[in-house]
């Protein structure tokens, strides 16, 4: 493991640049704030998981090769783009109408090129992530919900209903579709044009995990009094 891995790995850099703006309009009843933002991040450190050693029963379908968490760095600059957008409106009796919008660029540089230890290890695991997307970075997030505020002699009574909607992301940095999954050619950036698992001589195909999570929306209800 440790000639497939190094064991230190370079620090993690980034340059922000961020412009944004925050407003009041129609007597303070509307609060409307945006930004735009940019990241740059040199030596990106990731996480994945490996095996790191033999399987102690490959006839067992429940028992797997020991695995452990690895580090790695992205030796290209990595990307990040995005806008947001943050609006609440006060309505009579209390109501306030919330909308919070987010959309979201964020790609691996082209030449990261790093170990997938779904397919093994060596030069014939290496896989070229540029133009995957960052893990758990939906392209867009909307929130959006509507509250009020009710005073009494008594104390004061509020409730809220609130709705997100996430769009598709990965869980990895392989962003794995269920499609297959080629090794680039040793000493080439090229993938070969043999897709059979005989190119890696694997018997299973973990090159078709998948670990997308589609677009989804939830809702959240909830009240207090004091």
């Amino acid at each position: 493991l440790t000639d497939l891995y190094n064991s230190e790995y370079n620090p993690e850099s980034m340059i922000a640049f961020e412009l944004g703006s925050k407003n009041t309009f129609l007597d303070r009843r509307l609060r409307l704030n945006g930004a735009a933002f940019a990241y740059l991040y040199t030596d990106l450190v990731f996480q994945t998981i490996v095996s790191v050693g033999e399987d102690p029963d490959p006839d067992d379908p429940n028992v797997g090769p020991p695995a452990s968490a690895v580090r790695q760095n992205a030796p290209a600059t990595t990307k990040v783009f995005g806008v947001d957008i943050d609006a609440a409106y006060s309505l009579p009796a209390g109501l306030e109408v919330g909308v919070y919008a987010l959309r979201m660029d964020s790609k691996f540089g082209d030449g990261t090129v790093v170990n997938d230890s779904r397919i093994g290890f060596g030069d014939n695991s290496l896989v070229d992530l540029g133009g995957n997307y960052l893990p758990r970075a939906p392209v867009f997030t909307l929130n959006y919900s509507l509250s009020q505020l009710i005073f009494t002699p008594l104390g004061s009574f509020n409730w809220i209903i609130q709705g997100q909607t996430v769009g598709k992301h990965y869980l990895s940095v392989f962003n794995g579709d269920g499609t297959r999954v080629l090794p680039l050619v040793p000493g080439t950036a090229e993938r070969p044009n043999d897709p059979s698992d005989a190119y890696v001589g694997l018997q299973a195909d973990p090159r078709r995990l998948t670990d997308v999570v589609d677009t989804y929306t939830r809702f959240d209800v909830g009240a207090g009094w004091t």
